[in-house]
């Protein structure tokens, strides 16, 4: 069994015998794992002077000097002394294999009451630029100067189309739409998909 955090040695005869630790003595009991991360927390704060586990193989002791496993079945087996830090960095590991953190949720397809607000917002968007565009047609100079301003005749032409051809089509259908029931989208789109389909040959 493996278990990763930063800063993990592979080889290093403490950290290894973190692992062998973590796996015999905690296992994969979810609040033992973080009982134990607790521990060390009061024991770095200072909140508990020293703490103590014996568990199915191993002694574990905590103080402000570090955290001493001792191996209660291998006879002649020195212990091992590693910082609060690495013990802390360890178990964290071994909690997020115990409980990995959840997948985000997929985002969910906006009703059709969301769906049909935005459509209002872009309407009253588009209707406030339609706008703009009326009120700087409405300080241009008369078309009767477009010879002597021909600069000011293309900038009126471009303000025309854009009116013409993109706002008011646009606005006519985002206002329909935006108007509709369930019911009245429902068959538009039915209507719409059939006549994308391929005739038969």
């Amino acid at each position: 069994m493996e278990i990763h955090w930063p800063g993990r040695r592979r080889g290093d005869r403490a950290h290894d015998l973190l692992v062998e630790f973590l796996v015999m003595d905690i296992q994969r009991s979810l609040a033992s794992a973080r009982d134990l991360a607790a521990r060390i927390e009061a024991v770095q704060s200072r909140e508990l002077p020293t703490w103590e586990r014996v568990g199915n193989a191993y002694h574990l002791q905590l103080s402000a000097d570090g955290a001493v496993i001792k191996d209660l079945v291998a006879e002649g087996r020195a212990s091992v002394s590693v910082p609060l830090e690495e013990l802390a960095a360890a178990v964290s590991g071994w909690i997020e294999e115990l409980d990995p953190p959840s997948a985000p949720e997929s985002p969910q397809a906006p009703t059709l009451a969301e769906a049909q607000y935005a459509l209002k917002a872009i309407v009253a968007s588009l209707e406030a630029i339609n706008e703009e565009l009326a009120t700087i047609t409405a300080v241009l100079p008369s078309p009767a100067d477009d010879a002597e301003w021909p600069a000011t005749a293309f900038l009126r032409c471009i303000v025309e189309c854009i009116q013409a051809e993109l706002l008011e089509d646009a606005l006519s259908s985002l206002r329909d739409v935006a108007e509709k029931d369930a019911e009245g989208l429902s068959l538009e789109w039915a209507e719409w998909a059939g006549s994308r389909e391929p005739e038969d040959e």
